[in-house]
């Protein structure tokens, strides 16, 4: 069980258009895209990472 990774998650709305810029952000910040939802105006982008382990 010490071995599972944990996660933590990150709900990112975005207009349309600008989920390039926003996808390219959060990765060089260590995030993973997990899921990318469209709908007319904005789209919703779910990000996650692993924890940190506290010292």
């Amino acid at each position: 069980m010490a071995d599972e990774i944990k996660y933590e998650y990150k709900v990112v709305q975005t207009l349309r258009g600008t989920d390039g810029l926003v996808i390219s952000k959060m990765q060089k910040d260590g995030w993973e895209l997990v899921e990318q939802l469209p709908g007319r105006l904005r789209t919703t982008l779910n990000f996650r990472r692993p924890k940190r382990p506290l010292p």
